[in-house]
């Protein structure tokens, strides 16, 4: 194939300095060396500073989509011929000729050393960036081999899936100690499975020209990688198997390797079935099969519980080839705390405003059955700054336009918004007006109630409330009155007066409403979901309607619409 001429093309594309970070190794060899970098220096990204302790007097850098994006037309129009194979070059000796101004990772790197030498360095993962262009006048596309550094693989393996025309059992080496332009020969002239290693690049013939990024092709959202930012809290990759067999693909977490960093946590979106919801669920290292060419988007997102304001935790998700490429894509991972105005607090402290759906109620033998209709309620629920819920009768939201931004404020009357604030009544029927607020009270098993567990909250409606169901409605003073009328009966409420010559007309009946984040099997349902939506079931006990609680079970949906952290 000849020698290869280093070019000068344009600028390398920039790529994101944000999250977490690998320890990856350069290692060179005495000449040239076509290495694949992965990552993007975190520390030092300039081209001086990076080879400013190697032995390095040249470095090129293969931008293999500019080949393509250089096509002109001949003089009369008739031809479209391309530039050659294009190269950002740095040069120790000419610096006003360098045209590398950055080490980025992603791309294989063309590097003349004098010596042997070892470099090791932190950096951000990105995704490989390749593309297959026509060999001709001697040049040739370069690959990178994206699999563990040390570790090899049969070429055939790796780049048996390329484009058309490609002599994967082929590929070339990339030596020379001649500093002009490097030598390019076969790999191994006698195997018809050479081995490539991880952390290479290898010249190849191609007789057509794709975009072709190896078995395990994986783009983002934005920016590379994952970033859960602040007001971020869901982000999405798609993984493309793109050869030509089935494939089991892994997926999984690791911390990043700075020092300091902190593991993120990430919840992974689960679709729906014939027999489940969607769910939330903590992610863990998956395995998916892929059948040829299928492409399968997951879901991501950052758990930023506990994260004070500032703080962040940085990660690495690494895709890999269970196969025979042992291909690996690595990205960064990034979740950082989300800032809140005065006022307001993170999840899942505010205003959380719902549905209740009873559906079902004790029967005699105290056995729940399905009702023959259906209870349905507005639910209001806060949550302050500490966790600690309150099942709310009524609130007024109002917006705060006072200051620089607008804001969604909470009072507890419509009467103490302030003049000029646009607000408005929210309210809860199945709760008395006198039970304004109840807070969150000890769980059958002594527990504390806790959002996203189980919560109880225990409020009376009066013997003598408007609400009563007991109380006459035509005539509210004739509750309670003994025989001659002339006063008032013993509470109902004491147990000594269910029997007896006097029968008073009015009881207290006691409510207990139980929140619990589980199904009727006591799987849990609790996620935080991007739309911060969240359901589970809900008992509800009632006593002194009768000698016996009554018992009605139902469902209920959440959804947070504010995040203001107190009620004013």
């Amino acid at each position: 194939m000849g020698r290869l001429w280093i070019a000068l093309v344009l600028a390398l594309p920039l790529a994101g300095a944000w999250g977490g970070v690998i320890e990856e190794t350069l290692e060179l060899n005495v000449g040239w060396n076509a290495v694949y970098i992965e990552s993007t220096p975190s520390e030092t990204v300039s081209a001086d500073g990076f080879f400013a302790d190697l032995p390095v007097t040249r470095a090129g850098c293969y931008v293999s989509s500019v080949y393509s994006d250089t096509a002109q037309l001949s003089a009369d129009g008739t031809e479209i011929s391309q530039k050659p194979v294009s190269y950002l070059v740095w040069d120790a000796r000419d610096p006003l000729k360098s045209t590398l101004s950055r080490v980025v990772g992603g791309y294989c790197y063309m590097i003349y050393a004098t010596n042997s030498a070892t470099k090791t360095f932190l950096g951000v993962p990105q995704l490989p960036q390749v593309s297959w262009q026509v060999s001709s006048d001697g040049f040739a596309t370069f690959a990178p081999v994206s699999i563990p550094a040390g570790e090899e693989v049969a070429s055939t393996a790796y780049f048996g899936d390329g484009p058309a025309g490609t002599a994967a059992s082929k590929p070339y080496n990339v030596w020379g100690t001649d500093a002009a332009a490097p030598e390019i020969t076969p790999l191994n002239v006698f195997s018809t499975k050479p081995k490539i290693k991880g952390g290479k690049a290898y010249a190849f013939e191609s007789e057509s020209a794709a975009i072709w990024p190896g078995v395990i092709d994986v783009s983002t959202d934005i920016g590379g990688g994952l970033n859960f930012a602040d007001g971020t809290d869901r982000a999405s990759i798609t993984v493309r198997n793109a050869s030509s067999k089935d494939r089991e693909i892994r997926l999984s977490l690791a911390a990043s390797a700075r020092a300091g960093d902190v593991a993120p946590g990430l919840f992974l979106f689960v679709p729906p079935t014939a027999t489940e919801l969607s769910r939330w669920e903590s992610f863990a290292a998956t395995n998916v099969t892929l059948a040829a060419g299928e492409s399968r988007v997951f879901s991501f997102q950052g758990d930023k519980s506990g994260l004070t304001a500032g703080a962040t935790r940085a990660g690495v998700l690494a895709i890999e080839d269970l196969g025979g490429s042992k291909m690996r894509v690595r990205i960064p991972v990034t979740v950082a705390a989300n800032t809140f105005p005065a006022g307001e607090a993170p999840y899942p402290a505010g205003l959380w405003v719902g549905t209740a759906r009873m559906v079902q109620v004790a029967q005699a033998d105290g056995t729940l059955a399905q009702a023959g209709g259906e209870l349905k309620a507005t639910v209001l629920l806060h949550v302050d700054a500490q966790g600690v819920p309150t099942l709310l009768q009524r609130v007024a939201v109002a917006q705060d336009n006072s200051g620089d931004t607008l804001r969604t404020v909470l009072y507890g009357e419509l009467a103490d918004v302030p003049s000029g604030y646009a607000a408005r009544r929210l309210s809860c029927v199945f709760i008395d007006t006198a039970n304004r607020a109840t807070a969150g009270g000890a769980n059958a098993d002594g527990s504390a109630s806790e959002f996203g567990r189980e919560m109880t909250f225990r409020f009376m409606v009066g013997e003598r409330s408007k609400e009563n169901p007991f109380r006459h409605a035509w005539h509210p003073d004739h509750d309670g009155k003994k025989a001659d009328y002339s006063g008032a009966a013993p509470s109902g409420d004491v147990p000594s007066n269910f029997i007896g010559s006097i029968k008073p007309e009015s009881f207290s009946v006691t409510n207990r409403l139980t929140f619990v984040w589980a199904d009727d099997n006591g799987r849990p349902t609790y996620s935080r979901t991007p739309d911060e939506t969240t359901f589970g079931r809900l008992d509800w006990t009632l006593s002194g309607l009768r000698s016996e609680p009554i018992a009605i079970r139902g469902i209920f949906a959440l959804k947070r619409v504010c995040s203001a952290s107190e009620i004013r």
